[in-house]
């Protein structure tokens, strides 16, 4: 199944869920516009909520506070960043921002109703014009019609808010589906974006989105996948376009004619990331679904497989807009997050953990990669990562995970009716665990273990809460830092 695969061990009477698909992989990496002075990462995970490092990979944090869904998608950061620390996520029940001081994440719902924001575009005046589009590709689970400023229209296509993603107009892109947006650096000035759509093709406007013309990239081909412009977009005129299932192309006249980059007929783009000084440098890293990480240093006329990454299947990549001076390179592939600092010829593997959230796309109970045993009730904390809670106040009670790493943690809640519990690391008990204390504190680390040898291990929380009280499990988090793609001999130049 697309989730993952199901195992039976009794001739198919019963079937256990097994977790294909790690909370580890990317959907959406972006570094902050003041990357170079902030070290900002901000990374869109599925299944594990949005996860940040804040100074260039050395340490990692989840910001879930407030966030409803652990499965993220497109993300996105204000040009101004530095100055309001506002970010954006799409997830299944809308959009989500933060700002400011404030680290937890608020519903920003597109019309009143619930969609799926599969791609973000900021204006790179936002600073001034507070403009921000998504674009949606809402499924049967949603409001087919929405109302937008006293219009009733589709809830999907593409959506325009003059004021930081609180309220939102419609545009003259309706009942499509779109999955990526690309914006003219110039946005201000010309108005131009593209919006492309997995089932019905390329979209321009040059009116800020009042009105779109249809484009043909590759003929016999109605779907387009990511979409960017070119830094220089305003003189070379540069934009490039993944296509579902006829390669990658690239017109350098805003999109009237294309041209398919040799020898990428057969693969599928990912994401896109042009060096800030392409005008100059003519650098452009793709990431692909059949050959990871691949780089051009003349404007895509020659594309070589970066193979001093370990994996394939790259998911999203990013360079620093510094990258002519720092050389900095961000890759997300089905192995974890990579780094270089040298323009993608040596590689560091970034230690950052996967977290297990008690949520899944389809339906509760089957789907937890967490096994319960005994009496556990799920229910909403709002001071929770992605507001859930399993508690239990049955002795005896437990809570597993068998993962293939190097470490785990327990996160949980901590305060005045926090029982005690054991934990047993492969079967073996390694720590008593209080939950006690004078005052409510969520999110708390109880437990941890790291530097063992990669392999499956167990992680099982056995309840032992005492009379009126109780244990709780908030998220597990997982690493794989002594795994053989984490090091940094596998990461090195060939």
């Amino acid at each position: 199944m697309f989730e993952g695969l199901w195992n039976s061990t009794d001739g198919a009477s019963t079937w256990n869920y097994c977790d294909t698909i790690p909370t580890r992989l990317v959907r959406a990496l972006t570094l902050s516009p003041d990357y170079p002075n902030d070290q900002t990462v901000f990374a869109s995970t599925y299944g594990g909520g949005t996860l940040w490092s804040f100074n260039g990979g050395q340490d990692w944090t989840f910001r879930n506070s407030g966030l409803p869904d652990s499965y993220t998608d497109a993300n996105a950061m204000a040009p101004n960043y530095a100055a309001n620390k506002m970010a954006w996520i799409g997830t299944t029940q809308g959009l989500e921002r933060i700002a400011g001081i404030n680290t937890n994440w608020q519903i920003m719902r597109m019309c009143g109703k619930e969609t799926f924001p599969r791609s973000l575009g900021i204006s790179s005046g936002f600073a001034s014009d507070s403009t921000i589009f998504i674009g949606t590709h809402a499924g049967p689970v949603y409001p087919a019609q929405v109302t937008c400023q006293d219009a009733t229209v589709p809830n999907r296509g593409l959506f325009k808010s003059f004021n930081s993603g609180q309220d939102w107009n419609s545009t003259g892109l309706r009942g499509i589906a779109v999955d990526s947006i690309g914006m003219s650096p110039n946005f201000p000035q010309d108005h131009t974006l593209f919006a492309g759509s997995s089932l019905s093709g390329l979209y321009k406007s040059t009116n800020g989105g009042a009105s779109f013309t249809s484009i043909t990239v590759a003929a016999g081909d109605n779907g387009t996948l990511p979409v960017a412009c070119s830094p220089a977009y305003a003189t070379d005129q540069t934009v490039f376009a993944g296509t579902t299932h006829s390669g990658i192309f690239k017109s350098t006249d805003g999109g009237a004619h294309w041209t398919q980059l040799p020898k990428t007929s057969v693969l599928t783009a990912f994401s896109f990331a042009l060096s800030p000084n392409y005008a100059n440098d003519h650098t452009l890293f793709i990431g692909t679904l059949q050959q990871g990480l691949m780089k051009s240093q003349d404007g895509g006329n020659t594309l070589t497989p970066v193979t001093s990454l370990p994996g394939y299947f790259a998911s999203a990549v990013s360079v620093s807009p510094g990258y002519a001076s720092d050389q900095t390179v961000w890759v997300a592939n089905y192995l974890g997050l990579y780094k270089s600092v040298n323009g993608g010829q040596t590689w560091q593997y970034m230690n950052a953990p996967a977290r297990q959230e008690e949520q899944r796309q389809f339906g509760e109970g089957a789907f937890y990669s967490i096994v319960y045993t005994g009496n556990w009730m799920i229910s909403q904390d709002t001071g929770a990562s992605t507001i859930q809670l399993a508690t239990t106040s049955q002795a005896g009670a437990t809570a597993s995970l068998s993962f293939l790493g190097s470490g785990a943690r327990w996160i949980g809640r901590k305060g005045p009716t926090g029982g005690t519990a054991q934990v047993l690391l492969d079967g073996v008990v390694d720590q008593a665990v209080s939950l006690q204390a004078a005052t409510t504190q969520e999110q708390v680390s109880l437990w941890m273990k790291n530097g063992l040898a990669c392999a499956p291990h167990t992680i099982t929380i056995n309840a032992q809460p005492g009379t009126g009280l109780s244990v709780n499990l908030d998220a597990l988090d997982v690493w794989q830092d002594t795994c053989p793609w984490a090091n940094s001999k596998v990461a090195e130049s060939k």
